[in-house]
């Protein structure tokens, strides 16, 4: 053994810089001690290499890096392989000896480069790539196995980029098959046959209104609902900004927009459903009209009409309750739409009441161009058919009611 003992200047302080066993081949050790206060430091190059503090805590610099992967089984790994590790998205795995179970260490992400980790028991292990982002599920980028929420309590997908006004920047789905289109699939567990998707108005689900798409074993349905204090809106359909079909949600009656029916020609005014609209009928009001001119007072005036393209179906009843400024003359009653056709079209007549002349037969027609029904009567089996006049009826309670259809001018 030799000794080396070093003294500071003040004489307080002194180091034994001892050397044990130097002829042996075997433990042979370094050993620094001595009384005083301060950090015991080995350097080379001027460098600290290895530095003791008085509480006894060792550090050391970095370590050296070297080019080849270790292979020994307990060398220790310079700091590029490891880093490599990481950079490569390696999994690292940590197994309970107690339990067998394996841990999968866990990136949570952090601002900039700082990245914590946290333990989590899977089979999958979760890898993540700092220099891209990138965070990964087994092989790649691809998720495996079911995602589930084991909770009861209502759970979200949340990102800032689903209430972005730009659609490109919007939360979504996309197949990682390049050129390929994408498809999301809901189906029903085990026995079920029920599969559907609700959206709704509130963020408070349970009293908001709602639109549900669904379906089960006898049928598919799109629904407009409310659900606690939530009010149903009218479902509407609709393509290019235009309402092509609106269903009431408190009533149930559906109206549609404009329809142009696929045909051989062309879709021109002509061929339009232009005046189909609502596929319900519209409302006119019919007059008693007189050759002679002049007016009346009614009781009743009930008309009706459905306009498909240029024909015109239509339903009317009108009872007088005074004639006194009604002009002598041939009685007809006016139409909702003029006629178009080159001759005359008949109608059905369904009721006349209030006639001063017995009669055995009625009938109403419109002449070529016509914008009236005109009222016929016969008075007896021999009898000619003839016009039904002011002087043929009671001014105070003729009614009558007709119907029929005709081509309409437009």
């Amino acid at each position: 053994m030799s000794n080396l003992y070093l003294t500071d200047p003040s004489g307080t302080d002194n180091w034994n810089l001892r050397v044990n066993n130097i002829n042996s081949n075997t433990n042979t050790d370094l050993v620094v001690e001595g009384k005083g206060t301060g950090d015991v430091v080995l350097k080379t190059n001027n460098i600290n290499r290895v530095t003791v503090a008085d509480n006894g805590i060792t550090t050391f610099s970095t370590l050296p890096e070297c080019s080849a992967v270790p292979t020994t089984a307990n060398q220790l790994v310079n700091k590029t392989y490891a880093d490599g590790l990481v950079s490569q998205s390696t999994a690292i795995s940590i197994t309970d000896t107690n339990t067998n179970a394996t841990f999968y260490p866990t990136f949570v992400s952090g601002s900039g480069t700082s990245q914590t980790l946290r333990a989590d028991i899977t089979t999958t292990p979760l890898s993540y790539i700092p220099s891209t982002g990138s965070l990964s599920f087994g092989s790649g980028s691809i998720l495996t196995g079911n995602l589930n929420f084991a909770t009861s309590t209502a759970q979200y997908i949340t990102s800032n980029s689903m209430s972005d006004i730009q659609p490109a920047n919007r939360f979504g789905f996309r197949s990682s098959f390049t050129n390929q289109g994408t498809g999301i699939t809901i189906s029903p567990n085990g026995t079920s046959s029920t599969s559907l998707i609700t959206i709704h108005n509130n963020s408070d689900v349970a009293n908001s209104g709602f639109l549900q798409l669904s379906i089960n074993a006898s049928s598919a349905t799109v629904a407009s609902s409310a659900i606690g204090t939530g009010t149903a809106n009218n479902l509407i359909l609709s393509a290019g900004g235009t309402t092509a079909q609106t269903i009431n949600a408190t009533t149930g009656v559906t109206s549609f927009g404009t329809i142009v029916p696929t045909c051989s020609t062309s879709a021109s005014t002509t061929n339009q459903l232009t005046n189909y609209a609502n596929f319900l009928s519209t409302n006119y009001v019919p007059t008693i009209i007189s050759s002679g001119g002049g007016t009346c007072t009614y009781t009743t005036q009930d008309g009706r009409f459905v306009k498909i393209g240029n024909l015109c179906v239509f339903s009317v009843e009108v009872q007088s309750s005074s004639m006194a400024s009604l002009n002598a003359g041939d009685l007809s009653i006016s139409l909702p739409q003029q006629n178009n056709t080159t001759s005359a079209s008949s109608f059905t007549v369904g009721l006349i009441n209030g006639m001063n002349t017995a009669s055995v037969y009625f009938a109403a027609s419109c002449g070529a161009n016509g914008n009236n029904a005109n009222l016929f009567f016969k008075t007896g089996a021999s009898a000619n058919t003839a016009n039904i006049t002011k002087g043929d009826v009671q001014g105070g309670s003729f009614r009558v009611r007709i119907g029929g259809a005709y081509i309409c001018a437009n």
